[in-house]
């Protein structure tokens, strides 16, 4: 059932993406009975325009079995029921676990990398999706961006601080850089974001204890970069990737190239799935190597300077 209404609202995302012009608001409909989860009965009602990144996290289904639909309205409608849009996020609830993403988007990204691979994968039950490179010599990205002004370095900061304390400080200095904040009672909260290509995702605050932590404590003081890597990134690639179970999943995966504090090359990568960060990482440009085994799959945008593909 999860698969095939999964696929149904995937295709009604579509329809009412492109009537968003005559039909600019969604309105989140839950079916109010004893089975209604609390969750999706508190959104219920909820309306937003259809390009608010409430619907990168709220676009039914929010749960197993769930039953609860998006409808669209016009401003003669809104107007009718005496209906305004909200603007803010919703506080103190989230969809079931592994079910804050949109499906629509997530069918729309499936579909392109299939028609970039040749429709290669395996059409039955996805079970097969070789990461095809990209053919042809790539063009060279722009001149590396200059090093924002990062943290201190460990090694330095080892001398006056223990582990813990380094821990602490790149999580508070991220966060910071990051633009998170926290809401009433003191949790970090995910924040919506525009990334370079104008597609919507969240910068989800777990991360920043994901990515910063004692065993890889150097990766800590470039993890609030992975904010400007999205918005401002060189290239978008659409990466195809596969469990060992055999589930297939697919990556935005943002590049930015910089230059650090000693005038080295370095490449920043984030990673998105299903529209919510869920990986970063940096790594010295030596020879190219990093870079080309990043520059995978669909590219689907590039800087506007760099030409267009």
């Amino acid at each position: 059932m999860n698969q095939v209404n999964g696929a149904y609202m995937a295709g009604r995302w579509r329809q009412m993406s492109r009537l968003a012009d005559q039909r600019p608001y969604w309105q989140y409909n839950a079916v109010m009975d004893m089975r209604t989860r609390p969750a999706h009965a508190a959104q219920h009602g909820k309306v937003y325009r259809a390009d608010h990144p409430y619907w990168c996290t709220w676009y039914h289904p929010n749960g197993h079995r769930c039953r609860c639909v998006v409808l669209s309205l016009s401003e003669q409608e809104m107007r009718r029921l005496g209906l305004e849009a909200e603007t803010e996020m919703p506080a103190g609830w989230a969809p079931d676990p592994g079910w804050a993403h949109n499906v629509g988007e997530s069918g729309w990204g499936r579909g392109l990398v299939e028609a970039a691979l040749g429709g290669r994968a395996d059409r039955g039950d996805w079970k097969l999706l070789p990461v095809a490179d990209v053919p042809g010599e790539l063009p060279p990205l722009p001149e590396p961006a200059p090093m924002p002004a990062l943290p201190e370095h460990h090694d330095r900061l080892a001398r006056r601080m223990t582990p813990k304390e380094i821990l602490a400080y790149y999580r508070e200095e991220a966060v910071k850089r990051l633009g998170l904040e926290r809401g009433p009672d003191g949790g970090l909260k995910d924040l919506p974001v525009v990334d370079a290509a104008g597609d919507r995702g969240v910068l989800a605050a777990r991360m920043v204890e994901h990515a910063i932590t004692e065993k890889d404590i150097a990766r800590g003081r470039y993890v609030g970069l992975a904010r400007e890597v999205v918005e401002t990134a060189h290239e978008v690639w659409l990466v195809p990737g596969q469990y060992a179970d055999g589930r297939v999943v697919f990556r935005r995966r943002y590049i930015k190239v910089f230059r650090d504090d000693k005038d080295r090359p370095m490449l920043a990568v984030s990673e998105f799935k299903r529209g919510v960060w869920e990986a970063f990482n940096v790594y010295p440009r030596t020879a190219g190597r990093p870079l080309e085994r990043q520059r995978k799959g669909l590219l689907l945008y590039r800087a506007a300077h760099q030409g267009s593909r």
